[in-house]
């Protein structure tokens, strides 16, 4: 048998408050959270307790992004602020896989569970440890490969009320203590909007969902962006810009 695995049931299912309680659970230096549809092979967990050893002797926090930031020149990434830290990795917060930290860290986080019911608990996390140190670091090597699951139909599941209105909803409180400036707020909706685009695309040019419930989805926009020209201007806009996204595609294939 071996030791490093533990088996835990919950008496009842508690969804998403059994992340807090599993990392918990957890009794290593570092705690890590993944979902069911990615592991990590023998380089990547190799890459992993490299950086753990490196960095643990440091009072910084310590976040493996798994090659997100792609933007990036670099494999490793120093921040100063929860500003710098929201500028670098925007929606990505919200992506459980990114999530870890030291356990001196976890320990420190209050009100772990105030979030769970926006299913987003994670990107609360993360803001109140970087707020707590003064240096980010984070490792942008990819570490992560996706199991191969079939396509599922998750139509009690508001893709927008999620990665949208709830990220901004817990973003809010740190905006409002001058944590995250009014600029980098701004630059996030832009990202945001542009990372969307495709779905976005789907929905109302061809009225697909991608399997996901999108009930509400201009209203949630509208919230968060009704003082962003940037926003209407992009809605005025689409139908062209997706005619010449694939016009530019159908050439570059005749090439």
């Amino acid at each position: 048998m071996n030791r490093n695995i533990r088996y835990y049931r919950n008496e009842a299912n508690i969804r998403d408050r059994n992340f807090p309680k599993v990392l918990d659970y957890a009794r290593g230096e570092y705690l890590k959270l993944l979902n069911d549809c990615v592991y990590l092979n023998n380089e990547s967990l190799h890459y992993i307790k490299e950086c753990i050893a490196k960095y643990k002797n440091q009072s910084n926090a310590l976040f493996f992004t798994s090659g997100y930031i792609y933007t990036a020149y670099s494999d490793v990434i120093v921040l100063n602020s929860l500003d710098d830290y929201i500028r670098a990795v925007s929606i990505g917060t919200t992506n459980n896989n990114m999530f870890g930290c030291w356990r001196r860290d976890w320990e420190t986080i209050q009100e772990k569970a105030r979030y769970a019911l926006l299913k987003l608990q994670q990107v609360d996390w993360s803001c109140q440890i970087v707020n707590n140190n003064k240096i980010t670091i984070l490792c942008n090597r990819d570490v992560l490969t996706y199991c191969s699951t079939p396509q599922m139909t998750r139509t009690k599941y508001n893709w927008f009320k999620v990665h949208l209105d709830n990220y901004y909803t817990i973003l809010q409180p740190y905006h409002e203590n001058g944590d995250i400036s009014d600029q980098t707020l701004k630059n996030d909706r832009k990202v945001l909007l542009n990372f969307y685009k495709p779905f976005l695309y789907q929905i109302y040019l061809f009225h697909r969902n991608r399997g996901f419930d999108t009930k509400g989805t201009m209203s949630i926009f509208y919230k968060w962006y009704k003082h962003d020209s940037f926003f209407y201007l992009f809605f005025l806009t689409m139908p062209f810009s997706f005619v010449f996204r694939k016009a530019v595609q159908f050439v570059r294939r005749r090439i």
